[in-house]
């Protein structure tokens, strides 16, 4: 069985839930003589705190289910209006609640402090990203918001996922690689075939590892990245990437950084 990967981070995870809260109220008082509606929202609001990934997994099941017989089909034909402002006053609330600030980075007494922002980073979702210097290696810290769901098994790697596809990685890996003195506009990253887990303290974690190679020298290899997603309950998740040279080969899964991170984060 998989030990709890993640853990809560109390401003986010109240205030989500006093949201939510309010939400199943309103729905119930607003939708009291549509049964079938309102009980459709509040099911899938509870699933945004158990369903890895999210909104991309339940705006699919939603539909189908509304569309699964002939009743609910003429249902919507009869409230198609009042119904579809409520599910996209729905979606705009979670991507509004997005913008919550993140907690705060925290580092190792030991690793140099060097940046406390990153002006590569999107203003949506809220996020906070601290940049460290230690042994020779380049420590980011990033907490951000995560639209999609709160739960906390799977967001991690549906993160991840989410993140690759978009190019986001790129993004947030800006700051780190210039500080090893590697142009950052002129690098690329390739994921490196590896498990998408591994064991810290006693706990999986997914991780990703990415080498880093000029754009017109893809066979010169410049460094390597390694990505920890730490998750949290109540949608936040936290990102601690190693950025090292490819002289610096010993330990790969750099055990000693991330095990003083998490107990650092405990």
């Amino acid at each position: 069985m998989e030990v709890w990967p993640g853990r809560i981070v109390i401003n986010g995870f109240i205030f989500t839930a006093i949201l939510y809260l309010f939400l199943f109220i309103f729905f119930f008082r607003k939708h009291r003589d549509d049964f079938e509606y309102t009980a459709v929202v509040c099911f899938l609001i509870g699933l945004l705190w158990f369903v890895p990934w999210g909104i991309f997994f339940m705006v699919p099941v939603a539909i189908v289910v509304s569309l699964i017989s002939p009743a609910s089909r003429l249902k919507w034909k009869e409230k198609i209006v009042p119904r579809s402002v409520t599910s996209v006053i729905l979606l705009l609330i979670l991507m509004l609640g997005s913008l919550i600030p993140p907690s705060l980075p925290v580092g190792d007494d030991s690793w140099i402090l060097v940046s406390e922002e990153n002006p590569d980073s999107w203003p949506w979702p809220a996020s906070e990203q601290y940049t460290y210097l230690h042994d020779g290696k380049v420590i980011s810290i990033l907490n951000t918001r995560i639209p999609h769901t709160f739960s906390v098994y799977g967001s991690a790697q549906s993160s991840l996922s989410i993140a690759l596809t978009l190019g986001l990685d790129d993004l947030r890996l800006k700051q780190s690689i210039d500080q090893l003195g590697i142009n950052p506009e002129s690098f690329a990253l390739e994921p490196i075939v590896a498990d998408s887990k591994h064991t810290y303290n006693d706990k999986e974690y997914h991780v990703l590892r990415e080498r880093i190679f000029l754009e017109s020298v893809d066979s010169l290899t410049l460094g390597y990245v390694l990505i920890v997603a730490i998750p949290s309950a109540g949608g936040e998740l936290t990102v601690l990437s190693i950025v090292r040279t490819s002289l610096d080969d010993i330990d790969v899964w750099e055990e000693k950084i991330v095990n003083d991170f998490l107990r650092i984060s405990d």
